[in-house]
């Protein structure tokens, strides 16, 4: 008698734990996402965060100087020009590394696959 409700509370725990496990259709499903979202990322610096970056150096160079008088001077206007290369490609650097984020995650979906979660 102890042994068949032993047995039962154990295949209770266990359907339990398979019933909260995650199946095959929604990995794939996580791993398209994730696929998808890899390519758009650098897209996302290229256009996103290098255009913000480029626009908050030229902001702080010409308008947001400490002395009035420096304020919108054409030698600073140059400089937030020099500077804005370095912005776009830390702009670009940030969706490289966002895509890489996307692309290490499908992998670890894939691994959830084969060795369950």
């Amino acid at each position: 008698m102890k042994k068949k409700i032993l047995i039962s509370i154990l295949f209770l725990f266990l359907l339990q734990s398979i019933c909260l496990a995650r199946t095959v259709k929604e990995h794939i499903l996580n791993i398209i996402k994730e696929v998808s979202y890899a390519p758009l990322s650098v897209l996302k610096g290229i256009f996103l965060y290098s255009v913000r970056n480029v626009k908050k150096a030229y902001m702080y160079e010409v308008y947001q100087r400490e002395k009035p008088e420096k304020r919108g001077k054409l030698r600073y206007k140059l400089f937030a020009i020099w500077r804005s290369i370095g912005e776009v490609g830390k702009g670009v650097i940030d969706g490289f590394k966002e895509g890489i984020i996307h692309t290490t995650r499908v992998l670890k979906e894939l691994i959830s696959i084969f060795f369950s979660d």
